[in-house]
């Protein structure tokens, strides 16, 4: 406690503003009360008569504080205290004279354990297992706890748990068909009830209802919100489903759901069912033995401790709680969202017209809605040492989202100047889809500093203001705004678990352009948003600024994205992400992690040792020994150097000349973009974990050859209407002794009429005589590379004229920027780039090389040799798409039996991507194709059977192709649109390592081309 010689404003002051007052500080005339499990509500509330319970010792404490010449000291004995009703706080319990009432655990932090829930015992056995107890009347309950875990409600499917998305509420069933899909556009909504059709593989055990739920995911792809229904009917032969009201996007087809609060659903451990009719749970326990012996207990309190001014000009200020663990506390009940509930919602530790409240190394876990929650006017609180898990909805949420009465107005009431500081957030959203570890709506000029925010069902961070709805012009409503808050030396992991469209850290509704409504986030790592595979919607992003326009100024600085299945940052619209002020930031060129704080970014050691202390930050490791270097020839260096050890996965950057060309997990990298005679100063540095700092570098010197191969010929195609021969090198080609006529000699003899270049290493020849035949044979004199001898090809063998075992490949390394896509088969398929289309090392899957496409304008164009041929063919891609459009294209896959295209989603798979030809849709399965993720995709045709393949396993079909082809015209290939002008269907999105054969590769053949890149950084999880 700050001394008494301090004038009360200056005392609050200096406690709000340092972290590491101790509360065990005291002054000579603090007073002190005692409570113990085993006191008596009748004592004295001495040390040696303690009270039983925190209720007397408020009346206490509240008598005392009439008077107060130091701090009251409430000192609440180890041990269990069960609690019938809340602990609530008004003006009237407030410190006075710059003074504090302190509720403090006496044995340390998590030892005086309150709970919100009531022991079941007189267990009976029902069957199967499943036992049955006798409830009192009109118990109500809503979760469930065993030994201190969190019970789940019946349902169907079973829950099925990931350990790498523990939060998360697979496995989930999908709609094959229900209420029409809607968007999230204004529009007239259907009306009445709702309805699904389910596969057979999805049909309910039961078709009787009780009080069963859907929980659901709706329009197909909203995968950002679990609305709550009451089901009404089932019909079992129609595989169809009725509920009480259409859910706010549809259904549509592909619909993540489940089933739940049916006694016909309880077949597995730790589920239970509650019948209110008969008053009575039903429950299949987790443990062995007799019930009565395994701590099963129902909650019987949504809050636990309440700080309730009477209002915002008479507060209930000066109280704090220290080293008090909470526990068990209910859900609320079923509703459509089931997410925020205002002024009625529940939370363990609750304030409102409350300031300069401390809560300090306190355990909350296993909440059934929030940890703690500060709704309304809340000024100059502080959260700090806690550990708060385990939550139903949320971590920390500070809300202001009212209006003064009336309507019209803003309300007064301001949620500013609180903290959440040292502070470990974890495993949220338990029970609802829509949570995060901390909320901040409306409020302004809070801080969230040194914290760790983790395994959150969505977000990490949401920030929420006052425009209004989402599409149309900006405008205003009468909220209070949120802005001046400020995030810094947050460590951000494994959140955005079981929902899409989302961002680890998000921001929306906040501000119009030029509303001055600014947040700033600093000194953040954010690592592993991913989700679960049965996610349809946008994948997770690092960052979200949501909302058109709205979203605008936001200020990031020091910020850096780990393994974020979607994008680092995306934003809803462009002028969110333009007008955000970025400084130093992963995502954007020139990122420096010296700047980085990493010592000091998460909890700091003053984190209770208790409750797991701050954790041990790696060790910076020493440069990586033995770094060796080689040429391998004039266009290669191979790297290699001894791994470096320590607890956790090592990571590595390499840099040439000081520029960072790649980060890699394997002691080994390969640069494939040198020139020759060029002396290169390589560097390799080390870091163990996503969050410390690489530490120093391994430097190495490699000189690279001169360039003594001359060019080589890789392959010879001809036209189909036999007029034009293309002609590949190995290499990039001198331009003008390429374009020598009698460099090229036919046999039989053709005439050489012009030669047009094709990319920098082919060219193609018009030429004139007999079409070109079976039997003959191209030899090339005299043609030179680009090298400093001008190699010059003199003596190789004369090729054949014809096909090629591969038709075109662009490899996943190809070499960024340029106006060319390069073919890396040998046959000189190089594609021109349009539009802005552009190649962008990094950008592709593992951290390989990517095509880049805008969806408005940008694609790729190739030969219009590069046809699928007559018979069979396989073509393989991997694509990033985010939003649906044609991938590959030669026509347009409509109107010409020739003509096909692949990416466009047949009407009858939704979600799914098609190799269309002459209006025939050969599909993948419906909902197959994620957006913003890496996937890969292959079609074969073998005979008269066509098959799709989604990440290298069978996807849709067979299919059959009896009636098709052959697939060869004349029309140029084309990556990322089709040739229909009116409607090309731009891709947006990435693509990379397109590859087509005239043949059918096997399913071992597909399957390894869908493996991810060998030394990929993330692996295969990352696209997931």
């Amino acid at each position: 406690m700050i001394g008494r010689a301090l004038p009360k404003r200056v005392r609050w002051g200096a406690w709000l503003a340092a972290p590491a007052v101790l509360l065990a500080a005291c002054s000579v005339n603090e007073r002190r009360l005692h409570v113990s499990p085993a006191g008596d509500d009748g004592a004295p509330g001495t040390r040696g008569a303690p009270f039983r319970t925190l209720h007397r010792a408020q009346e206490a404490a509240r008598a005392l504080a009439r008077d107060m010449r130091g701090d009251i000291i409430v000192e609440i004995g180890p041990g269990e205290y069960r609690m019938d009703r809340p602990l609530v706080f008004t003006e009237a319990d407030s410190g006075r004279n710059g003074f504090r009432i302190i509720y403090r655990s006496a044995a340390g932090p998590g030892k005086a354990v309150l709970l919100g829930s009531q022991p079941l015992t007189g267990w009976q056995p029902h069957r199967d297992r499943i036992w049955k107890v006798g409830l009192p009347p009109k118990t109500v309950f809503h979760t469930l706890y065993e030994n201190g875990r969190r019970a789940h409600k019946a349902r169907f499917p079973d829950l099925e748990r990931d350990p790498r998305f523990p939060v998360a509420l697979g496995r989930y069933a999908v709609s094959t068909d229900g209420t029409p899909k809607q968007t999230d556009k204004p529009q007239d909504r259907t009306r009445g009830p709702g309805w699904l059709a389910y596969g057979p593989e999805d049909a309910p055990p039961v078709s009787e209802i009780s009080k069963m739920r859907l929980h659901i995911f709706p329009g197909g792809k909203c995968d950002w919100v679990r609305e709550v229904h009451a089901v009404t009917a089932i019909d079992p032969q129609a595989r169809r489903l009725t509920f009480d009201i259409d859910p706010i996007h549809g259904v549509g087809v592909g619909a993540r759901f489940f089933l739940e609060d049916e006694l016909g659903f309880l077949n597995a451990p730790g589920e239970f069912f509650l019948n209110e009719k008969e008053q009575a749970l039903y429950y299949m326990p987790e443990g062995e033995g007799h019930p009565d012996g395994l701590k099963i207990t129902r909650p019987a309190l949504g809050r636990m401790i309440e700080f309730r001014g009477k209002s915002r000009d008479l507060c209930v200020s000066g109280i704090a709680l220290d080293g008090l663990a909470l526990a068990e506390t209910d859900n609320a009940p079923p509703q459509a969202l089931w997410a925020y509930d205002g002024m009625r919602d529940g939370a363990m530790i609750w304030l409102n017209n409350a300031s300069r409240i401390e809560i300090r190394d306190c355990h909350l876990r296993h909440g059934g809605r929030s940890g703690i929650m500060m709704i309304g006017h809340n000024v100059g609180n502080r959260v700090t040492g806690c550990w708060i898990e385990h939550m139903g909805l949320n971590g920390v949420s500070l809300c202001n989202r009212f209006r003064a009465p009336g309507g019209k107005d803003p309300t007064p009431d301001r949620c500013e100047g609180n903290a959440i500081h040292n502070t470990r957030i974890s495993h949220v959203g338990e029970l609802h889809t829509y949570a995060e570890c901390v909320t901040v709506f409306n409020a302004s000029s809070n801080e969230v500093a040194h914290c760790e925010l983790d395994n959150s069902v969505r977000y990490a961070i949401t920030v929420r203001g006052n425009t209004g709805a989402q599409y149309g012009p900006p405008i205003t409503v009468p909220y209070p705004p949120a802005r001046g808050n400020r995030f810094h030396h947050i460590r951000v992991s494994g959140c955005g678990q079981d929902g899409g469209d989302m961002g680890a850290l998000h921001a929306a509704n906040l501000n119009n352009p030029g509303g001055g409504n600014v947040n700033t986030f600093e000194q953040i790592i954010v690592a592993d948003t991913a989700t679960i595979a049965s996610v349809q919607d946008i994948a997770p992003d690092g960052i979200f600024l949501d909302w058109p326009k709205m979203a605008m100024d936001q200020v990031f600085r020091n910020i850096e994205i780990v393994r974020s299945q979607g994008m680092p940052l995306r934003s809803n619209g462009p002028d969110n992400e333009a007008s955000a002020q970025m400084e130093n930031v992963s995502w954007k060129p020139g990122f420096r992690q010296d700047l980085m704080d990493y010592e000091n970014i998460g909890l700091t050691k003053e984190f209770p040792p208790e409750f797991g202390g701050r954790r041990r930050p790696s060790p910076t490791p020493p440069a990586p020994a033995r770094l060796q270097g080689r040429a391998d020839s004039h266009e290669r260096v191979t790297l290699a150097w001894d791994p470096v050890a320590g607890e956790g996965q090592a990571e590595y950057v390499v840099s040439r000349d000081g520029v960072i060309v790649g980060r890699c997990c394997e002691p080994r990298w390969v640069d494939r973009t040198v020139r020759e005679l060029t002396a290169y100063r390589y560097g390799v540095a080390a870091r163990i974990g996503d969050f410390s700092r690489f530490g120093p570098a391994s430097e190495h010197k490699v000189l690279t050859p001169a360039d003594r191969n001359p060019p080589e010929v890789t392959g010879v195609r001809v036209s189909p209407d036999g007029r034009r021969v293309r002609v590949a090198f190995s290499e990039p080609v001198d331009a003008a002794s390429s374009a020598e006529p009698s460099g090229y000699r036919f046999e039989p003899a053709l005439s050489v009429r012009g030669i047009t270049h094709r990319g920098l290493a082919a060219v193609e020849l018009d030429v004139e005589g007999t079409a070109p035949a079976v039997g003959r044979t191209l030899r090339v004199v005299g043609v030179a590379d680009q090298s400093a001898a001008r190699n010059r090809l003199t003596d190789q063998p004369p090729l054949p004229v014809g096909r090629f075992d591969l038709t075109v490949r662009y490899p996943l390394d190809a070499p960024a920027g340029g106006d060319w896509l390069e073919d890396a088969s040998g046959g000189g398929g190089c594609a021109r780039l349009f539009g802005g289309a552009k190649v962008e090392a990094g950008a592709g899957p593992g951290g390989a090389s990517a095509l880049v496409l805008d969806g408005a304008q940008g694609f790729a164009e190739g030969p219009d040799d590069l046809n699928l041929g007559p018979g069979d063919f396989t073509f393989c891609v991997w694509i990033w798409r985010e939003r649906a459009g044609v991938i590959v294209s030669k026509g347009n896959g409509f109107g010409a039996p020739d003509q096909w295209s692949f990416g466009d989603g047949s009407p009858d798979a939704p979600g799914g991507v098609a190799l269309r030809i002459n209006n025939k849709y050969f599909s993948t399965a419906a909902r197959a194709v994620k957006d913003r993720r890496w996937i890969h995709l292959a079609f074969v045709r073998h005979g008269a059977q066509g098959a799709t393949y989604v990440d290298g396993l069978p996807s849709g079909g067979p299919h059959d192709m009896s009636g098709i082809g052959p697939l060869a015209n004349d029309r140029p290939l084309r990556i990322g649109r089709r040739e229909h002008q009116p409607n090309p269907m731009w891709f947006k999105g990435r693509i990379a390592g397109l590859a087509i054969w005239p043949r059918a590769l096997n399913p071992e053949e597909v399957r390894k081309e869908a493996s991810p890149p060998h030394g990929a950084i993330f692996g295969a999880e990352n696209r997931f």
